[in-house]
């Protein structure tokens, strides 16, 4: 990961200062002696579709791989069944119009919104309802289209992470009147900016090497490669900045430290099998062996086989 923090938080449109250079990683915080799942950090993610149960799936089984201690999924009644199948350990609300389930969260959770949701008026209004709670929120896949279609001003980057692919960038640059080259690795860093200086938001611009800018900061992440190139790949990358972010990290130290693991995920798969053959599912489950010495006294991860 290279990582560069400026003087102020200003976004110049172009200069060499705001080029990312070394950084160290951010460290996890330790775990008490005496934790509980309550302690570990929560996790809500808000999402899903008949066509689409995947999706929140891979991103709560990764925010569990990656240990937060609470992971709620909220999805529509039709899939709930199926979805509490292949994430046992989460814990079911269902999606009801009237919002109910808002209730029962917790105003210290994560909320992680988006994946495998279909663009519709009720998920712009549910979006417009989430971001009113003010609470830490992660936009990802189709809510990420809700916001292109109906553009907010200003975001806290403290308290809002957008993950776009460069699709997805797109769109968000037809709703709020931006220009730019996401997928040109000469014009990526400044299309991220881009996106920041129109929203406030901290943006996670995904793909080869994936561009994180808060507006204070930028990191270029380093870690992986073609094996990530899979469906859930992006939704598993939510889950893991999300748990990161509800286990203590800020928003920036999150996503540059998600994005790192995530890649380095699918540097270990590589080195094992090479570069097929990876699931999402599977891409979470080497979580564990590259959390093992994050915590403040240990080091980085090492993506050896």
């Amino acid at each position: 990961m290279v990582h560069a923090r400026r003087s102020r938080p200003t976004h110049p449109s172009t200069d060499a200062a705001a080029a990312p250079a070394p950084g160290r990683l951010p460290r996890l915080p330790p775990i008490a002696a005496d934790a509980h799942k309550g302690s570990r950090g929560a996790v809500v993610v808000v999402g899903g579709s008949p066509s689409m149960l995947g999706a929140p799936c891979f991103t709560a089984h990764a925010a569990l791989r990656c240990g937060a201690g609470v992971v709620h999924l909220v999805v529509p009644r039709p899939i709930r069944t199926a979805c509490l199948a292949l994430v046992p350990s989460a814990m079911a609300l269902e999606a009801d119009a009237a919002g109910r389930w808002l209730k029962a969260l917790s105003p210290e959770a994560v909320l992680v919104v988006g994946m495998g949701m279909a663009v519709s008026p009720q998920s712009q209004q549910l979006l417009r309802g989430l971001l009113g709670r003010g609470q830490r929120l992660l936009i990802d896949g189709g809510a990420l289209e809700c916001l292109a279609a109906a553009p907010r001003t200003r975001f806290p980057a403290a308290r809002v992470i957008l993950t776009p692919h460069p699709g997805e960038w797109k769109a968000l640059a037809t709703g709020y009147r931006i220009t730019g080259d996401p997928l040109s690795p000469k014009t990526r860093v400044a299309a991220a900016r881009a996106l920041v200086q129109a929203t406030g938001a901290c943006v996670v611009l995904k793909g080869k090497q994936t561009v994180i800018d808060d507006g204070w900061q930028i990191g270029l992440n380093q870690t992986g490669g073609a094996s990530l190139a899979i469906p859930g790949s992006g939704d598993s990358l939510s889950g893991i900045i999300a748990a990161l972010w509800a286990r203590g990290l800020g928003a920036f130290d999150a996503a540059r430290l998600g994005a790192h693991l995530h890649g380095a995920c699918g540097d270990r798969w590589t080195a094992l099998h090479g570069q097929d053959g990876l699931s999402a599912l599977e891409l979470a489950d080497l979580l564990p062996d590259l959390l093992h010495g994050l915590s403040e006294a240990g080091g980085p991860a090492a993506a050896r086989p």
